[in-house]
């Protein structure tokens, strides 16, 4: 006889339900009218190419033919080209479905998680990561995050639950999956190495287990080993060129335009164009500070080990995001989600008994401050540079007219392009037609070449298009300027 749920049960489920559609519909709604973004233009190419030629590729340049594509791993990829091809729409909007059902089921992994340490806590936690303005903004978009963030967590909940056990032989197999899960999350896209900080911070910070973790971390090299491997098999030389490229970026030693940024600029940034998500802003700020002071607290023996695999989480994405010289925006879900876990347990141990009542207004000043975020960002539409470029050029310019710019505009035009970094010496510019110069908060002018810096002396300006963050400026090449300037 199936047991009846109980009042309380119905009023968990109730809860649940409430934070799910509220989750779904912050990120459904409106969502074929959010600009598109750089990144996630190129993905859905990628993607794309699968089913047209057979192969993770891009838009050649004029003259050039497609190149396999191997900077990120092919797992999202193929995954979003099954999606396209199961939903028959090969669109952007479809590809950021895709998104949000990945989304959608990192949500529900948080509660499992988080729900270890409290069914408040899990609670709270599902709350904040569905509701966020920023974690809302990633998910509508077509991010190869969306879907590691799903794996990361199920690693580190694997991780939790190897910890938990009390004998470590029992729980070597608890070890092994959690490696298992975390090295799919590192292979899924380079960002993911964070993960390897994750456990060797817990293991620091716990200074036992020593078999576990070390098995954790072995699973995860022979992971990325066998991935490696994999992949120089099918791409060889060029699968290795582009690999240490990627790295190149993370490192600081190749550059990557518009994401290479200091603490001075991204504060310049958050203070020019990013103040609307207040509560991402002051999560990162004041949960970063709070880890470090409750990691610091635990290592020194002032502190009981509570909850030190979520501790070791939050410091592991702390320490990749300060070393690594690569700042994409898009990489701040990765070191959001955990954070938010890490403020709901906080707050639900600072509100037991009287203080409780403090939660739910907490919560409601929560959504009333991403309200305010949401509908700044996602309602009052302030232009879409790329695809009102794209269109523009498309319709106005004639087919053969090569225009020089950015790859992730290249691949929607119709006309052949040439790629903005190609173009360095004013001979670079002959057979060009056109140049659609992107111009963001990150992605200066100054970034480029000397030649596209001083545009406006051999360039005429036909349109300009702004969007909320960024512009495009669409100017054709005089080239009898060029031979004058020459001379």
């Amino acid at each position: 006889m199936s047991k009846r749920l109980g009042l309380q049960d119905l009023v968990l489920l109730l809860f649940l339900v409430t934070i799910f559609v509220l989750g779904v519909f912050f990120r459904v709604y409106n969502l074929e009218r959010t600009g598109l973004e750089v990144d996630e233009v190129s993905n859905f190419e990628i993607a794309k190419s699968y089913y047209d030629v057979g192969f993770p590729s891009v838009k050649p340049e004029i003259g050039g033919v497609r190149q396999p594509s191997y900077f990120h791993p092919v797992f999202a990829y193929l995954l979003m080209d099954g999606w396209l091809n199961i939903t028959g729409q090969p669109s952007i909007l479809a590809a950021r479905m895709f998104n949000v059902v990945a989304s959608m089921i990192a949500l529900g992994l948080i509660f499992a998680f988080a729900k270890s340490m409290g069914l408040g806590v899990g609670l709270a936690a599902m709350f904040f990561v569905a509701v966020d303005g920023w974690i809302v903004l990633i998910n509508r978009m077509n991010y190869l995050e969306n879907f590691q963030t799903a794996l990361a967590i199920a690693g580190v909940w694997l991780l939790q639950m190897a910890y938990a056990k009390s004998d470590e032989r029992v729980s070597m197999w608890w070890w092994g999956g959690a490696g298992l899960a975390l090295g799919m999350a590192v292979i899924f896209k380079h960002i993911g190495f964070y993960l390897f900080l994750v456990v060797i911070a817990n293991l620091v910070l716990v200074r036992r287990f020593w078999l576990g973790h070390v098995m954790t971390l072995a699973v995860m090299i022979m992971v990325v080993e066998v991935y490696v491997i994999a992949m120089y098999l099918m791409g060889g030389e060029n699968f290795l060129e582009q690999q240490f490229t990627q790295m190149g970026r993370v490192f600081g030693t190749v550059e990557s335009r518009g994401l290479n940024y200091g603490p001075i600029e991204a504060m310049k940034i958050i203070v020019d164009r990013y103040w609307i998500f207040v509560t991402t802003v002051l999560a990162l700020l004041c949960g970063w500070m709070l880890v470090g002071w409750r990691y610091w607290q635990m290592l020194l023996g002032r502190r009981v080990l509570t909850d030190v695999v979520l501790v070791s989480w939050n410091v592991g994405a702390i320490a990749f995001a300060v070393l690594s010289k690569l700042k994409s925006p898009h990489y701040l879900i990765l070191w959001l989600v955990p954070v938010y876990v890490f403020i709901a347990r906080e707050l639900i141990n600072w509100a037991r008994g009287r203080r409780m009542i403090y939660v739910p207004v907490i919560m409601v000043l929560f959504l009333i401050l991403n309200i305010f975020t949401w509908n700044y960002r996602f309602i009052r539409v302030q232009g879409d540079v790329l695809r009102d470029t794209s269109t523009y050029i498309n319709s106005e310019l004639p087919d053969t007219a090569v225009v020089g710019t950015e790859s992730y505009i290249g691949a929607l035009l119709k006309q052949p392009y040439v790629r903005m970094d190609h173009i360095v010496k004013e001979e670079d510019l002959n057979g060009v037609d056109y140049l659609a110069i992107y111009l963001s908060t990150t992605a200066t002018l100054e970034a480029l070449s000397d030649t596209i810096q001083g545009y406006k002396s051999y360039c005429d300006v036909v349109a300009e298009f702004r969007g909320f963050k960024d512009r495009i400026v669409l100017c054709r090449v005089d080239h009898d300027s060029l031979v004058f300037r020459g001379s």
